[in-house]
């Protein structure tokens, strides 16, 4: 008899009642639709007991959605007295957009800027992701902003074509740090930083920060244009000297005119110019306790070595009997061997071997002092009225 209630179907099992639920026994089971009133049992081996049961099936159909992924790996970096930037890892399936707080941002972000913050105050901020009508669990994160004062009254001063000041303010708490100086926080004298190496006609913007911790304060910015010159990329010193440049020192050499490598070399720019790759005389200046001389070597001690290769005793490239850097113990433009010996043993008197200028002292008194310069032959240092 078909039950009341309303049913799918109907599923029919039986067995040989004897055998029950053995591993042997014979046992069917098949279904039959909701209108179904009786069924034909087949199979069966003649027994005269048979246990039959019969089940009414219900199906029953639901959907069910599930949340999508929640974003992971939540932070905050890069934290102000007012700012902070959000960052996390994006949900593995892709999702509509993100919440943050009361902010909604693209699905396809993995980061958030947030102002308008507080200083000195915790955040706690949740992130989830959203699909359709649908919002996955929250991420979660925390943080603190920093305190609300930065640095202030950053300026530029004393600018030239390759070099300026910086000043600034200081913060009051003295747990915060600034850029380069580290232990500028007396906050009665203006902290200062000189900037080197900067290129001449060109506007330079500096941002400057307090850190502490970790924590940053807002930047606060300074913009200054460096002064031009007439040799903006000088190859030798000569042209430093044309630049205006009075104080010999450590000057940075662009070998080819332009901005590229610029070794620093000493330029001595009160007795003439620089250095060059083409020809130029050598002036040599050569001193005792006594006296002192000065030759423009266009002949004396040196013109014995005009044309020589340069020797060491590692590198000994002249062709003669006697290796001179070796026996000399010097690196120079060895003949055969020498008349003047500018690199030789300082403080030796004997053997030739010391720092000789033939033509001043003679081969057996070591100059205490020497000094070699190069500078373009056709250059004419500029008038000093």
């Amino acid at each position: 008899t078909k039950p009341k209630r309303n049913v799918s179907g109907f599923k029919v099992t039986y067995t040989h009642a004897e055998d029950g639920e053995s591993l042997d026994s014979y046992r069917a089971s098949f279904l039959i639709g909701q209108d179904g009133r009786k069924v034909k049992m087949g199979g069966h081996d003649g027994r005269l007991f048979w246990e039959v049961m019969i089940l009414f099936v219900t199906i029953i159909t639901f959907m069910c959605h599930s949340v999508p992924d929640p974003p992971t790996h939540l932070r905050a970096v890069n934290v102000t007295d007012s700012t902070a930037l959000l960052l996390w890892r994006p949900a593995l399936a892709a999702v509509d957009k993100y919440s943050i707080v009361k902010v909604t941002v693209s699905g396809n972000a993995a980061e958030q800027q947030l102002s308008g913050l507080e200083g000195s105050t915790t955040y706690t901020v949740t992130v989830t992701s959203q699909l359709g009508s649908r919002e996955s669990s929250p991420a979660t994160t925390s943080f603190t902003t920093t305190v609300g004062e930065g640095p202030q009254d950053l300026q530029a001063s004393n600018v030239t074509p390759r070099t300026a000041t910086l000043s600034w303010k200081p913060p009051s708490k003295p747990q915060l740090n600034t850029w380069g100086t580290p232990r500028c926080v007396n906050t009665e004298l203006p902290c200062r930083y000189n900037l080197t190496r900067l290129h001449p006609g060109s506007t330079y913007t500096l941002q400057l920060r307090a850190e502490g911790g970790g924590q940053y304060t807002s930047a606060i910015s300074t913009e200054f244009t460096t002064g031009t010159l007439r040799y903006p990329f000088p190859t030798d010193c000569s042209q430093e000297l044309l630049n205006g440049i009075v104080t010999s020192g450590e000057a940075e050499i662009f070998p080819q005119g332009r901005h590229g490598t610029s070794p620093l070399a000493y330029c001595n720019v009160q007795t003439g110019g620089g250095k060059a790759p083409k020809s130029m005389p050598l002036p040599a200046l050569l001193a005792s306790l006594e006296t002192s001389c000065h030759a423009i070597v266009s002949g004396d001690s040196l013109s014995y070595h005009n044309n020589r290769i340069f020797s060491t005793k590692d590198r000994d490239l002249a062709p003669f009997i006697t290796r001179c850097a070796l026996s000399y113990r010097g690196g120079w433009w060895y003949k055969n061997c020498h008349e003047a010996n500018l690199n030789g043993v300082y403080g030796i008197n004997t053997k030739h071997q010391g720092v000789i200028w033939t033509a001043w002292k003679g081969k057996d008194f070591s100059v205490p002092f020497t000094e070699m310069k190069l500078r373009p032959a056709a250059f004419r240092p500029p008038s000093r009225g």
